[in-house]
């Protein structure tokens, strides 16, 4: 790396800094703040790889195909791919130039990032409950879009997010065998509240944050 080169990136990264701090957001939440239509981290919207690599350095960031389901696949970029709390998996519009964000998929059990609202991986029904301040609808599990929230019923998180965020609830394997789990399957809607699905406890296992453009 040449000396120039650390150097000019130092000055972009003091910069960013500089213009979000000026509006109040805390160094730590802009580096792992996803803002859905606008950036993910240091990185905003019509960004690509190489302002990754800029703002984060090259160890941290791994071109990759990325699987969308179905088969079909994608270029894009693991951001922090040695690190399971920072992890994302990045899709970009321009495949071929690695450039201007389409998704970032945040996965596991849990995760440094965050999105307005408070949302983030690993919360459970009773948690993102109250960031929405009441229940919400949920889609029943054991299909491709098992688990996914469906409705914020009016609540905090539909004006937070929008509708650019897809969140996934996931119970655990064990869980999976108990009596409860066949009555929340399927393609159907199921209240957050619902005792069946509370007895599960799942968590946000996955989330899916849009940066298009209407």
């Amino acid at each position: 790396m040449s000396m120039g080169w650390a150097i000019s990136r130092a000055r972009g990264i003091a910069m960013l800094a500089l213009a979000l701090g000026a509006l109040g957001v805390p160094a730590v939440a802009q580096e792992l703040e996803a803002v859905p239509g606008v950036r993910l981290g240091a990185l905003m919207r019509h960004g690509g790889e190489a302002d990754l690599v800029a703002a984060y350095g090259a160890a941290a960031v791994r071109p990759v195909d990325v699987e969308l389901g179905e088969g079909e696949r994608a270029a894009g970029t693991l951001l922090f791919p040695d690190d399971e709390r920072r992890r994302v998996e990045i899709v970009w519009r321009d495949g071929a130039g690695r450039r201007v964000l389409a998704q970032a998929t945040l996965r596991g059990a849990a995760t440094s990032w965050r999105l307005p609202g408070g949302l983030t991986l690993g919360l459970t029904l009773e948690q993102v409950e109250r960031l929405n301040g009441g229940p919400f609808r949920v889609a029943g599990f054991a299909w491709d879009g098992g688990g996914i929230v469906l409705s914020w019923q009016g609540g905090r998180l539909a004006e937070a997010l929008g509708e650019a965020v897809l969140v996934f609830f996931a119970a655990e394997e064990s869980a999976q065998q108990r009596p409860e789990f066949l009555a929340v399957q399927g393609d159907r809607p199921f209240a957050s509240d619902l005792a069946a699905l509370r007895a599960l406890a799942p968590t946000v296992g996955r989330i899916v944050v849009g940066f298009e453009q209407p």
